[in-house]
Parts: C-alpha cells; sequence; structure tokens
C-alpha cells in the first residue's frame, strides 16, 4: 500500500509541473546485480506503463476533487485498450457524485456536453447526508441465512453458495467477508450463474475488495449487451454511500482495488 501511494503521489506531482498532457515514461532505473533484479526491472516498466496510460484520468481526477472534497476515486481506468481516448464527465451536488467513464472515438474536453451521448463503460456515485436506515435500504445486503432450504453447491473450498432457480430464472447467492454477492442468470438463454460468480472470485483474490465500514453487495447478471452495466457494487464507507456500475468485472475489480 505504501509502495502504492508513493506511485500516485509522485505521479500527481508531475502532472502538476505538466498539465494533462502525453507524459514521458522514460526513467532512470539502477539495478544491482542480484537474483532479483529482473523482477524490479518489470515493476518499474509496469508503473511507467501505467503513469502513462492514466494520464488523462489522474488528471481529471484531480479537476472532480477540487469541487468535491472527500471522494475517493480510482487511479486505474480499468481498460485494457483506449485509455488514450477515455473521457469523463461530473455531475454534483451537496447530497450526490457521479463521475461517468467512457470511451469516444477522440479525445473530448472534461464535462464536455457531447459526452452525454456516449455510452459509459463504468459509473461511479457517492452519496452523503443520508440516515442509517436509507443506506441499508439502498446497499440491500442479503444474509446467509436467508438461504435456509435452498440448494446448495460448493464454489471453491471456503466458498458455498445457495441456488434459487425458477421460471427459467436462476440466482446464486454466497456470502464473503462484509460482502452479499447475488449471481442472476437465466436458464432460458442457456446462461450459467456459476461461471461468473467463479470468476468474480479470482478477480477478488488477485485484485481484492474496497475497504467497508457496513454491509456491502454485489449484483452481477449474467451475459452482455452493448452499454449494459450488468455489475453492480454497492458499500458503506463511514457515511457515505458507493455504487459503481460496470460493463466488464475486470474491469470493476482493477477500478474498485485503486480506489484513493
Amino acid at each position: 500500500m505504501n509502495k502504492k501511494k508513493l506511485f500516485v503521489g509522485t505521479l500527481m506531482l508531475a502532472l502538476m509541473l505538466s498539465g494533462c498532457t502525453k507524459q514521458d515514461d522514460r526513467s532512470a532505473i539502477n539495478v544491482k546485480a542480484h537474483n532479483n533484479s529482473s523482477t524490479k526491472v518489470n515493476k518499474k516498466v509496469v508503473e511507467a506503463n501505467n503513469k502513462k496510460e492514466n494520464s488523462r484520468l489522474i488528471c481529471f481526477n484531480k479537476k472532480i476533487k477540487s469541487v468535491t472534497s472527500g471522494i475517493l476515486l480510482p487511479q486505474d481506468d480499468g481498460l485494457k485498450q483506449g485509455s488514450s481516448n477515455l473521457n469523463m464527465r461530473f455531475e454534483n451536488n451537496p447530497d450526490q457524485s457521479v463521475v461517468y467513464y467512457s470511451v469516444g472515438e477522440s479525445k473530448q474536453k472534461f464535462n464536455d456536453e457531447i459526452l452525454k451521448k456516449e455510452l459509459p463503460y463504468a459509473i461511479l456515485t457517492m452519496r452523503s447526508n443520508m440516515t442509517n436506515e436509507k443506506m441499508d435500504k439502498l446497499i440491500g445486503y442479503r444474509d446467509a441465512k436467508d438461504d435456509a432450504g435452498l440448494r446448495q453447491i460448493k464454489l471453491n473450498d471456503s466458498i458455498t453458495a445457495a441456488v434459487d432457480a425458477g421460471a427459467g430464472q436462476q440466482y446464486l447467492h454466497f456470502v464473503k467477508g462484509n460482502w452479499s454477492i447475488i449471481v442472476h442468470a437465466s436458464s432460458i438463454m442457456n446462461q450459467s450463474a456459476e461461471k461468473p460468480a467463479l470468476k468474480l472470485l479470482n478477480l477478488i483474490e488477485k485484485y481484492g475488495l474496497p475497504k467497508t465500514t457496513g454491509k456491502s453487495t454485489i449484483y452481477i447478471t449474467a451475459g452482455k449487451s452493448k452499454g449494459s452495466l450488468n455489475n453492480v457494487f454497492k458499500w458503506q464507507l463511514n457515511d457515505k454511500y458507493y455504487q459503481l456500475d460496470t460493463h466488464s468485472l475486470t474491469t470493476a475489480l482493477k477500478m474498485l482495488s485503486s480506489l484513493e
């Protein structure tokens, strides 16, 4: 975590000096001749590449934080490609802040009106000034004890899920830490709820989940279509409610693991 904070801090300083322009990814790496030298070099290369790819994101984050204090924002846009054409727009009022992430055919200015016509691949929402009762209702946590009597399937050595199926629909539910996770699939469309559930668990193992101070939920709908935001993460952090909706599970976990 310290290395990550140091990296982000260094990046922010570079952006303040050079503005939202293409970053120079050249770096001086002094390598000593010992067994793990190649690993250290590889880490430096990855950091330099991430710095270059997410330069627009970091610049836009700075603009958002200048008007909204206390909001956590991803330092990784979660994209496999298209970071150079990342576009973002932002809606803000005293009770709610919403960030829309999209990839366009070309770069657009932050909050440009034309971005309302671009389909977002992710939407991050932060809400404040809410009662705990209202926050709990929005999060919609489901306890494992609510699954009594349902068929059980083992996902891995530590996770057992309950299956609720009927009318051509399947709902798979399990709990991991503070997170209640539901995967919805349509058996009519030959979809599997188990496959995305296993993918999610593998991604959590790789990237982790964001810090929470209350019950949290993940709701996944199997299958994708253009513009769909089928992966929904809801959690509480102190007095704030957060929600991330994404098109891709991998994108979601990359963004969530980089929140600062």
